[in-house]
């Protein structure tokens, strides 16, 4: 993939041919819950997906931050074919507080 990774609060993306993919985070107390990773159907099977989580779990290392991986591509492609990265999973629960409107 010759496109770079950028980070925005909440998601890391790359727009390749001006269609974006992302993976969707959130951050509570220090764990990074991966919510959904997206990629262009023009850019299925690419790599990109892995790209993404490779970068999500990179920043969450050098930060200090455990990683929830609620993302069904995280936890049953991703992990499994990373096994260096399982030292972050985080294995307890996350409760989001409400947000006061």
């Amino acid at each position: 993939m010759d496109a770079k990774i950028k980070r925005e609060p909440g998601r890391f993306f790359v727009t390749i041919n001006g269609h974006d993919s992302q993976l969707s985070y959130s951050l509570i107390d220090g764990v990074m819950d991966i919510t959904d990773v997206f990629v262009h159907e023009k850019h299925r099977g690419e790599g990109i997906a892995s790209e993404l989580c490779i970068a999500a779990f990179g920043f969450a290392r050098e930060r200090g931050f455990k990683v929830m991986p609620t993302c069904p591509y995280v936890s049953e492609k991703f992990l499994p074919e990373h096994q260096n990265d399982k030292d972050l999973v985080f294995e307890g629960k996350l409760f989001y507080k409400a947000r006061k409107k």
